[in-house]
């Protein structure tokens, strides 16, 4: 699991993931590359995609322990 940030300089992203204390990466998308990717026009938005890249789930809003348990078990279940 990782976080994309979309347009925000490294200092406001590094203080917001200390200030959260998010443990997990974060990636920087100055350019919002990513974003465009995955058509991300809202946020917050989890895009769930398996191993082989398909993007299999999109959850906008927030995310609580059990809707990211039932999306990696969505995930152990596919092809």
């Amino acid at each position: 699991m990782l976080a994309v940030n979309g347009g925000e300089e490294k200092s406001v992203v590094s203080s917001f993931v200390t200030r959260m204390n998010l443990s997990l990466p974060v990636i920087l998308d100055l350019d919002k590359t990513i974003f465009n990717q995955y058509n991300v026009v809202v946020l917050p938005v989890t895009v769930w995609v398996d191993p082989q890249g398909v993007v299999r789930a999109e959850q906008i809003g927030p995310l609580d322990s059990k809707m990211v348990a039932n999306y990696v078990d969505l995930l152990s279940r596919s092809p």
